[in-house]
């Protein structure tokens, strides 16, 4: 049975809701009627229903402030907003809270009962993924090790009803890593690996051995699929601290094709840190193009990485995402594999968990890569890294006095415009404009100041302004004065 929480100010609409549920839904169970948002926020409080139906007109804070609070402080319940408003704004805000429905009163009893069957039908669709995949996580390692090496494929029809995909459709890739001495690692060496965001791991341990069987936990394109394996083998390597190589098998589509990849390791293996690992994923056809790119994005990103030019790494990564519109998913998976292999090479594995989610993105890729970046950089100046605040910095207090612009610096440092100025504001608190005026407007009163006698032409050519009028506009919004009046309030 599943909850629902109702807050509503109005007593008839109360009843009427409750009624509506009562007759239609036994499924559902009424949690609280609460009639404005702190009397929601102490039943709340309380309990966290999974359907939640918002009046949007409450007494005091109103529904929509209440459900933006509700979604920032971490509820992932679905919320209907319901309201007798048809306005916009309204509309706007419960997209921006992740609404799952929007009712305009006065709502038919039927159209309201349509949206809790389309509710209760998503909570059942989200139970279900969530046991499948539970069971999955609990499948001893061991057991599907050891039937796989016997050759029992009777194994498949109990994945495939757990929840794998049936034969044929698997993704599966079997990882040898080598270990030093014939070492036998104890325990899970892989619980709460970050590449678990987007894989199923199971190990088993041998002398000098520790193999795992990787499969995606949603359909991936095959270049997703080799970053994931990639962060995974690095994942290994540092949580085991070992020098030595990690294999990797080709793709097996079914479970006869799992256990010949178990039992002929390594002899069809290659290292998953190589730029020749993309050739065991996709067949040489439409891999090659993507992949020969890989390899010299891969020798690129370790070079700039290595000499912390993360301005020109930056321009390295939206250049690659650009020159790709039509294939930028798998020129994405590529970078993030290239940047996983810099960073554990450049003693950065703090940042790699991240990258598990980071996997998970379908789209707004270039906003993806920005957030990394800028964790990088701050990563890298508490190590003495460039700073490319400090550059901009310095190219703006020396070169104020010509026409420089936003994007002008941005090209220089090798960065977008847009990034580039995200970064800007974060750090300076202003953004790159103002700060560029505050340099320019300073420097024309220490001029007024030193010499009373320099004309409006001095001052605007050397402050960088493209005309007097130009000056003059931007100096009076600076200072709140003309430059005449500014004069007369100097001492002589």
């Amino acid at each position: 049975m599943y909850t629902i929480g109702i807050v509503e100010d109005e007593v008839i609409e109360q009843e009427a809701l409750q009624v509506i549920i009562k007759t239609y839904h036994p499924e559902l169970s009424v949690a609280f009627v609460a009639g404005d948002s702190a009397q929601a926020l102490a039943c709340l409080r309380l309990c966290q229903p999974h359907i939640l139906l918002l009046d949007v007109n409450l007494p005091g804070n109103n529904g929509l402030t209440l459900g933006k609070a509700l979604r920032e402080s971490g509820y992932a319940g679905l919320i209907i907003v319901n309201t007798a408003y048809a306005q916009f704004e309204y509309a706007q805000s419960a997209v921006q809270i992740n609404a799952f429905d929007y009712l305009l009163k006065p709502c038919d009893p039927q159209r309201i009962s349509q949206v809790l069957s389309r509710c209760v039908e998503k909570l059942r669709q989200a139970d279900a993924v969530r046991d499948r995949q539970m069971n999955l996580n609990q499948l001893s390692d061991s057991y599907i090790f050891e039937h796989l090496l016997k050759g029992d494929l009777g194994l498949s029809a109990q994945l495939e009803h757990l929840g794998w995909p049936q034969d044929g459709c698997l993704q599966s890739l079997v990882m040898d890593l080598r270990l030093p001495g014939g070492a036998r690692p104890q325990g899970r060496c892989l619980a709460g690996s970050t590449a678990s965001e987007v894989l199923f791991l199971y190990e088993y341990a041998l002398p000098g051995h520790l193999l795992v069987i990787a499969q995606p936990r949603f359909p991936l394109s095959p270049c997703r699929l080799r970053a994931a394996a990639n962060l995974c083998a690095l994942d290994l390597s540092g949580r085991l601290s070992f020098g030595g190589p990690c294999l990797i098998s080709p793709l097996c589509p079914d479970a006869t094709k799992l256990s010949q990849a178990l039992k002929a390791l390594p002899d069809r293996a290659a290292p998953v840190q190589s730029s020749q690992t993309p050739a065991l994923f996709l067949s040489p056809s439409p891999g090659q193009p993507l992949f020969r790119r890989f390899s010299a994005l891969e020798s690129k990103s370790l070079r700039l990485l290595r000499d912390r030019k993360l301005t020109r790494l930056h321009g390295l990564l939206w250049a690659a995402l650009d020159e790709a519109p039509d294939n930028q998913g798998d020129v994405y998976a590529l970078l993030l594999c290239s940047l996983m292999n810099a960073l554990y090479l450049h003693n950065l594995s703090p940042l790699l968990p991240p990258m598990g989610q980071m996997l998970c993105v379908d789209q707004g890729y270039q906003q993806a890569l920005e957030s990394f970046l800028a964790l990088l950089e701050e990563e890298l100046q508490v190590h003495g890294g460039e700073s490319t605040l400090e550059l901009a910095l310095s190219i703006t207090q020396s070169e104020f006095m010509t026409p420089l612009s936003q994007s002008d610096v941005a090209k220089r440092l090798g960065m977008n415009p847009s990034y580039f100025s995200l970064q800007f504001k974060k750090r300076m608190g202003v953004n790159f404009v103002d700060r560029l005026t505050q340099i320019r407007m300073e420097h024309a009163k220490a001029l007024i100041a030193r010499d009373a006698s320099v004309t409006l032409e001095q001052l605007a050519e050397q402050c960088g302004c493209t005309s007097k009028q130009y000056f003059c506009n931007v100096f009076r919004k600076y200072t709140g004065m003309t430059v005449s009046q500014y004069r007369a309030r100097l001492p002589h």
